[in-house]
């Protein structure tokens, strides 16, 4: 473990906070002075700090290299062979500091865990206590401390003045981050098959937990004993299921309310794995967000609402009301919660799309819509969501408006799995096929968890002329996700367009979907095509108003 000073200009603090937040995960204490930067009179707070660090990591970027503040911070990293410099934007060093090799992750957004990250963290590591660096040589009229102690509170500041500045500090961001929420895995019962499959719960979701940006540290039993637990996974082997049947409860450890609770029964054990690895990786997720220590849901029924509708978001098929019902619950009681506004956002979108390929937008939901997006932008503008929401409510002609949103939306956040997916969608419409494949895979690289975004790259796949690679990634779908409404939709999305029209007409008829089921219709009996193209010039004649 080491003890990092972090380096960055004020105007990055968003992208400061993603550093501090892996580092933390990692094990270091962070010390980030996101509130005062550039306060002279917390000056010696930082000189304190930044002579106490391990390690020194400084952010370059546009605005960090004309800062004196950042520049006289790299040169004490520098000077004492403590500096780890990191470019965030692809900015070069200024001068005096080129001679060092600088990691890049001007690509990262707190998302994924891309190999330039491991370099930071493995640098930053071997800068700990047990590290040889050699330490400070003490001043020529003091003896040398048996050991030097490394205080994040107080860096041996005497004077009364300076502690109550410090403790002024404390109070608006600690030095050491705010505590991680904690979660440990356990066997609901004491048989072996539930032992084993706890030990391979807590190993899949050791694995898993990189590729997500949430702030929960799993943690061993022995840990949990010393310090209850924030939140607990319990899983048992379901009786006379042979091993390949299981149920995971979630519950809060400090009062045992249960928060969330699924059943899984796939065919083979190895599938139930991997299931069980997924779903929990999707919920500890979820419940990072409502636990962030900027955006907690304080109040427990909200926390659960959030959780078990943010959890299903990802099988959204088939599931829009209580998504619907489940996010407008959670923005009502906790306005100024932004995940909560992104998903809804996201959700009533799809709900617009859904309407508009029956042929009829609802005035009343598409107004509702326009509401929820103005409340979001006002409390985050500019927020890729909104941008995504907007081009749902665009007619079915607007292609390059729709387009421009969603180009501005992937700007602003690259690595959004939901505006990849999105923009995709859109790319596939004009024929810009290998654009799409990119960035439906590249949704998929980021958030691997979710059916829903591994459909995308399946429907971009087969719409791409790639048909064998999306029967794979279907296989691969039903294989992680049996049963799901996800992995259902998707098998009859690709059979009415790829495969047996036959076979999708029941779950068109099903749905109720009366464009698709004409579609179906006419592709099974080619003399009923009038009647399909009717039906779209009429949907197509509402949709514009006339």
């Amino acid at each position: 473990m080491a003890g990092v000073f972090l380096s960055y200009d004020r105007d990055d603090s968003e992208r400061a906070r993603h550093f501090a937040r892996a580092l933390e995960k990692a094990g270091h204490n962070v010390w980030w002075d996101l509130h005062v930067r550039g306060g002279t009179q917390f000056g010696k707070v930082i000189e304190e700090a930044l002579k106490a660090a391990d390690a020194v990591v400084v952010l370059w970027s546009a605005n960090s290299v004309e800062s004196a503040w950042v520049k006289d911070e790299a040169a004490a990293g520098r000077d004492s062979g403590r500096l780890v410099p990191v470019t965030i934007d692809g900015t070069e060093p200024p001068l005096g500091f080129r001679q060092f090799q600088t990691i890049d992750l001007s690509q990262w957004r707190g998302r994924g865990n891309p190999a330039a990250l491991h370099v930071l963290l493995n640098d930053v590591a071997s800068m700990g206590k047990e590290s040889t660096r050699p330490a400070e040589p003490a001043a020529a009229d003091e003896a040398p401390p048996p050991q030097r102690q490394r205080n994040w509170l107080f860096g041996g500041i005497a004077v009364a003045a300076t502690i109550a500045i410090t403790a002024l500090f404390l109070l608006w961001h600690p030095w050491q981050a705010h505590a991680q929420p904690t979660l440990v895995v356990r066997a609901a019962a004491s048989d072996e098959g539930s032992r084993s499959l706890a030990r391979d719960l807590a190993v899949e979701l050791g694995s898993l937990q990189g590729v997500q940006s949430n702030s929960i540290r799993l943690v061993s039993e022995t840990e949990a004993a010393a310090r209850r637990p924030d939140l607990i996974f319990e899983i048992s082997q379901s009786p006379a299921s042979s091993g390949s049947a299981a149920n995971v409860t979630l519950t809060n450890g400090k009062d045992g309310t249960i928060l969330w609770s699924e059943a899984f029964q796939p065919a083979a054990i190895a599938d139930l794995k991997q299931q069980v690895g997924f779903s929990a990786a999707r919920v500890v997720g979820c419940a990072g967000e409502a636990l962030d220590p900027d955006q907690r849901l304080a109040q427990a029924d909200t926390f659960k609402t959030y959780l078990n509708a943010c959890a299903k978001l990802a099988e959204a098929a088939g599931e829009g009301n209580l998504l619907l019902t489940g996010f407008r619950r959670v923005v009502a009681q906790a306005p100024r919660f932004v995940p909560g506004w992104r998903k809804l956002l996201l959700v009533e979108a799809g709900q617009i799309d859904g309407e508009r390929d029956d042929g009829a937008v609802s005035a009343t939901d598409a107004a509702l819509l326009r509401s929820h997006i103005a409340a979001a932008l006002a409390l985050v503008p500019g927020m890729p969501e909104a941008l995504v929401a907007e081009s749902s409510l665009l007619p079915l002609d607007a292609v390059g408006q729709r387009l421009a949103l969603l180009d501005e939306a992937k700007a602003t956040s690259p690595d959004n799995p939901a505006v990849l997916s999105r923009r995709s969608s859109a790319l596939q419409s004009v024929g810009r096929m290998h654009d799409a494949i990119n960035d439906a895979s590249h949704a998929a690289e980021v958030d691997p968890l979710s059916p829903a975004i591994r459909a995308s790259s399946v429907n971009a796949l087969a719409f791409a002329g790639q048909v064998d690679a999306a029967r794979q990634q279907i296989l691969e779908v039903n294989k992680l996700w049996p049963g799901s409404a996800v992995a259902k939709d998707l098998e009859f999305r690709f059979n009415a367009r790829f495969g047996d029209p036959r076979i999708a007409l029941p779950y068109a008829q099903q749905r109720a979907l009366k464009g698709l089921e004409l579609y179906l219709e006419a592709k099974i009996d080619p003399s009923k095509v009038d009647s399909y193209v009717a039906w779209l010039v009429a949907a197509k004649d509402k949709d514009s108003g006339h």
